[in-house]
């Protein structure tokens, strides 16, 4: 989510002075400065999805400035009615939005997406970064597929419905893809819609990376197609201690495949190397 500058002035060391009108943002009073005061019960979130919050100082919370800035911010409960009214019409939408999405699958479809979201996973364990679950024994899944995914280690999916799972586990998903295309399928339109690369380029990378020793892996979604198979989204290509001339040679399959320069690296604490395929 992309922080809007601020338009107020600034005191010393930073702080927020007092919050001048948003201009154009008249009929949205929660982008206003004196909107969110400090301790407010809000949401942040779109649609059907919400996550409650509390205002840590006025016009100020979690790292953001809130006049100009609160495009996902709401407050919680009806005592707000521009901000309840406003919730409620996007739930609305969501909804409507929801329904017209899921007539595009078939109705087995969609009682797999369901089936899997309600029960295709059992949890292992909890840390600090969420539950560690595996393929429940009874999901509706080939007898190969259980084999292949046993002792690998998901979490909650990061897109909504009908995804059911995230993976971060070296899963070799290009092979497994190219075996078994009645069973799996890619999320091109998922790469398309984030300027991603083709997934051709993608595999290609992730077996250069295998072919020269080293260990790469997917942190990927997994959901249901509109026909009803198992979809692959691969959000990023990851790989430990890798020299930087083959990261190139990465950043070039990549390139030629359709994914921006620019899009491609985003490094953390975890990896050497994470490619970013989409978003």
């Amino acid at each position: 989510m992309t922080d809007v500058p601020s338009t107020a002035g600034r005191g010393p060391g930073g702080v927020p002075g007092p919050a001048l009108p948003v201009a154009g943002l008249q009929d949205a009073p929660w982008q206003q400065g004196g909107h969110f005061r400090a301790g407010d019960a809000v949401m942040l979130g779109q649609g059907t999805t919400w996550y409650p919050l509390t205002v840590e100082a006025d016009d100020y919370t979690h790292g953001r400035y809130l006049p100009g800035g609160a495009e996902q911010y709401r407050h919680r409960g009806a005592r707000c009615t521009r901000c309840a009214t406003d919730v409620a019409r996007q739930q609305v939408g969501a909804a409507v939005a929801e329904r017209s999405y899921r007539s595009t699958f078939t109705p087995a479809a969609r009682h797999l997406a369901d089936t899997l979201r309600a029960d295709g996973l059992v949890r292992v364990r909890s840390d600090g970064c969420g539950p560690y679950c595996s393929l429940a024994p009874h999901a509706p899944l080939p007898a190969w597929l259980h084999t292949t995914l046993a002792g690998t280690h998901f979490g909650q999916p990061e897109r909504g419905w009908p995804n059911f799972a995230r993976s971060g586990s070296p899963v070799d998903w290009p092979a497994l893809i190219e075996e078994h295309p009645e069973w799996l399928v890619v999320d091109q339109n998922s790469l398309d819609t984030g300027a991603g690369a083709q997934w051709s380029g993608i595999a290609a990378a992730y077996r250069s990376l295998a072919v020269g020793g080293y260990r790469p892996y997917f942190d990927a979604d997994l959901g249901v197609s509109e026909d009803g198979r198992i979809s692959v989204d691969p959000m990023g290509l990851l790989v430990d201690d890798v020299p930087l001339d083959i990261v190139f040679e990465v950043d070039e399959l990549l390139i030629a495949a359709g994914r921006r320069r620019e899009d491609l690296h985003y490094l953390n604490e975890d990896t050497e190397h994470c490619w970013t395929l989409n978003r």
